[in-house]
């Protein structure tokens, strides 16, 4: 049949057709690929960078308390309860790794002991009165409910925890300061009176890798004299819930001797995965990318023992 003359032809052959669809399957298809490979290395960054900021911050919170710690840190278990010593005399090497730690942070110093008359202090106090500089190159703060005073000479295990404190007033640069304790001293503190009594506050804290659902957080009990109880918001904040959950990640704490004369270190060996795209890059960690990120460190202590 002709129009005007003309042949009608408004339709494609089959062969044209798979040709233009070979080619929009193509380009889509590259198109896809450089869309995916583009969200992954989005993906990788970000957690990459995520990661790095995560243990960064982490190390410094810990490193900012841990540099205020008096004695070294004890080895704790997810209890609370101490796990772990330093290897035998003469023995380099680590501890048995642990999950957390605790610390006496120092507070202040001095503190010069007003003297109660007779020998000293007796083992049934359960109060003293100290004083304290005010001057602004030496000031040491008030006490609080909850500290501990450690005083000069006195056994290891006296620790007498401040239950109430009464700042008196100021004469010159000297504050004088009646506390009172929790319970007894529990042993007798002899001196003269024409030699001072000086002491130290301290607040016990700790740092402690606990479970939260399927992962752990790194959390810091800024009271743990007496222990708190350990899942009790309220008693502790979160440095990061970004901690793994496989093996060592849980138990990130060590303590180190690096020759015989047994140079005491704390160790830290933390690791992180951030959360946000674990989905994404989970066949990813095999052999192409990681989201995890590891420090080994050693952290000094102020009164690092030998």
């Amino acid at each position: 049949m002709k129009t005007n003359g003309l042949a009608s032809r408004s339709a494609f052959t089959l062969a044209e057709v798979a040709v233009g669809m070979a080619v929009g399957i193509i380009a889509g298809t590259m198109a896809l690929s450089y869309m995916r490979t583009s969200a992954i290395l989005l993906a990788k960054n970000i957690s990459a960078n995520r990661s790095n900021n995560t243990l960064r911050n982490a190390i410094d919170s810990m490193g900012d308390r841990l540099h205020g710690a008096l004695t070294m840190p004890v080895l704790i278990d997810t209890t609370g309860s101490v796990v772990s010593s330093l290897p035998a005399n003469g023995t380099v090497g680590d501890s048995q790794p642990a999950a957390g730690v605790f610390y006496d942070r120092l507070i202040g110093d001095p503190y010069v002991l007003i003297h109660p008359g007779g020998a000293g202090l007796l083992a049934s106090d359960s109060s003293v009165s100290l004083k304290r500089s005010i001057s602004p190159y030496a000031s040491p703060p008030i006490p609080a409910p909850g500290d501990v005073l450690l005083i000069e000479s006195a056994p290891a295990e006296m620790r007498p925890r401040v239950a109430t404190v009464n700042a008196g007033a100021v004469n010159g640069n000297v504050q004088t300061i009646a506390l009172t304790f929790t319970s007894s001293l529990g042993s007798a503190i002899s001196w003269s009176v024409s030699r001072p009594k000086v002491a130290r506050l301290v607040h016990r804290e700790a740092l402690l890798v606990m479970p939260s659902g399927t992962r752990r957080e790194l959390r810091r009990y800024p009271t743990f004299e007496p222990m708190p109880s350990l899942n009790d918001s309220t008693k502790y904040s979160v440095i990061s819930n970004e901690i793994g959950s496989q093996g060592a990640e849980e138990t990130p704490f060590y303590l180190t001797t690096t020759n015989a004369f047994e140079n005491k270190l704390f160790k830290l060996d933390l690791r992180v995965r951030v959360i946000g795209y674990e989905r994404v890059l989970a066949t990813k960690e095999a052999n192409q990318f990681s989201a995890f990120m590891r420090v080994q460190t050693v952290i000094p202590i102020r009164s690092r023992p030998k």
